[in-house]
């Protein structure tokens, strides 16, 4: 399956599910997707699903599918979260939620540290930075975590 064609399914199979109240997967092979609005249907998801997969920006999980070919039966997104979708200015530097996008953390981000704008500039392409997250940078352990150095730092 080509990869346009394996995300083009998960996005349907994810606009059908998010409105379902029990989620039914609609083609065969293609993932219950959960879509909880609140840090307390997330918590409830998660409960009722332990062994599901946790997903933001499906930059790595959509190289698993179509990649790997692997199954993955239910996934919860953090997408819809409202809580995983700030950034909060703190005394110590930024408080930011898992699910903020590379490029919603950017503005942030360079604020304080306008050294780090070239960084940002190479960090993955812009496609990738609208769907990424850094809290899926660090949770998911690649070896090319181009988040690490700038976190170490």
């Amino acid at each position: 399956m080509a990869l346009g064609a394996g995300l083009a399914q998960l996005s349907t199979a994810v606009k059908q599910c998010a409105s379902a109240a029990v989620a039914q997967p609609p083609v065969a092979d293609i993932p219950t997707v959960w879509m909880p609005k609140d840090v307390q249907a997330l918590s409830a998801a998660l409960t009722a699903y332990p062994d599901a997969v946790l997903t933001a920006g499906l930059t790595d999980v959509g190289l698993w599918l179509n990649k790997q070919l692997r199954t993955i039966p239910v996934m919860i997104s953090t997408l819809q979260v409202a809580e995983l979708q700030a950034v909060h200015h703190t005394v110590a530097g930024l408080d930011i939620g898992a699910a903020v996008t590379l490029t919603q953390l950017a503005p942030h981000l360079l604020a304080l540290y306008p050294e780090l704008h070239e960084w940002h500039e190479r960090f993955a392409s812009k496609p990738i930075r609208n769907a990424a997250t850094l809290g899926g940078n660090v949770v998911g352990g690649s070896p090319i975590g181009d988040s690490m150095p700038v976190l170490l730092a």
